[in-house]
């Protein structure tokens, strides 16, 4: 079968909610209060990876204030 132009080879399209992200989501969403309290303690005992992706999710990033503008 052969492409022809103008014509999409799914015509249906990609069903609603199956996409990867939806079914992560679907899939953690139970867990999330674990994962968060996980991380937390890693953090605390200086697993600086789980702190960072802490940080990065709660604090908008510092800039130099004293740049001219």
């Amino acid at each position: 079968m052969a492409f022809k132009k103008g014509q999409s080879g799914n015509p249906a399209g990609r069903k609603k909610g199956v996409t990867f992200t939806e079914k992560l989501k679907t899939a953690l969403e139970p867990e999330i209060d674990g994962i968060i309290s996980a991380l937390v303690t890693q953090a605390k005992m200086g697993d600086t990876a789980a702190a960072s992706l802490l940080l990065s999710r709660v604090m908008p990033t510092m800039r130099d204030q004293h740049r001219s503008r």
